[in-house]
C-alpha cells in the first residue's frame, strides 16, 4: 500500500507492483505486509528491492513493514545496517517499551490506545535491535515493532499479526 502525498491510497500486491513507481519522490508513506500468507513473495520483492528501498527512505520516505509469517525462512533480513527478522517468534501479549510511552504512536491522535495488549498471537516474529529502537516488547522482552531513522526518512519495522489483539 502507498501513496503520493495528499492522495489516496494505491493497493498492490507483490507479483504487480512496479517498484520505481512505488518508491519515487512523488510517494512519502509505503506499508508494506509480510502476513502469514505471502512471506514468499514479500521476501522475493523486499529482498530484489532494497538498495532502491533503502535509498528511498534515506531521501525521506516513510516505510512500514510488518511481516508476521507461519512459515518461510527463519529469518529474513531487512537491511537498514542489520536489521533483521527471526520468525516463529509467538508473543501472545505485548507491552510499550521501556522508556517509549510518550512516543507519538502511543499517544495520538487516537487517545487511550493503552500499554498492553493480548491476543491469540499478538505477533509471530521477533524484530533484532541493532540499529533499530524497541517500540513494543514482546514475549521475553524481544521487541515485535520498532523504529529506525535512516537518513532523511524513517521506517517502522514490526513482527505483528495485526489481527486478533486488544
Amino acid at each position: 500500500v502507498y501513496g503520493p502525498q495528499g492522495t489516496a491510497w494505491n493497493l498492490v500486491t507483490y507479483p504487480t507492483a512496479i517498484p520505481a513507481s512505488i518508491f519515487s519522490s512523488s510517494t512519502k508513506i509505503v506499508f508494506m505486509e509480510g502476513s502469514d500468507a505471502n512471506v514468499t513473495e514479500f521476501n522475493n520483492f523486499y529482498t530484489a528491492n532494497l538498495a532502491l528501498i533503502q535509498n528511498w527512505v534515506s531521501g525521506g520516505g516513510h516505510l512500514f513493514v510488518n511481516v508476521a509469517p507461519n512459515g518461510g525462512p527463519a529469518s529474513i533480513p531487512l537491511g537498514f545496517g542489520g536489521v533483521l527478522l527471526t520468525n516463529s517468534q509467538f508473543t501472545p501479549t505485548a507491552t510499550i517499551a521501556a522508556g517509549q510511552s510518550g512516543h507519538p504512536i502511543f499517544n495520538g491522535p487516537i487517545a487511550g490506545v493503552g500499554t498492553t495488549w493480548t491476543g491469540g498471537s499478538y505477533g509471530h516474529a521477533v524484530i533484532n535491535l541493532s540499529p533499530a529502537t524497541k517500540l513494543i516488547d514482546g514475549i521475553g522482552g524481544n521487541s515485535v515493532l520498532s523504529v529506525l531513522d535512516y537518513g532523511n526518512g524513517r521506517v517502522l519495522f514490526g513482527g505483528m499479526t495485526m489481527t486478533n489483539f486488544h
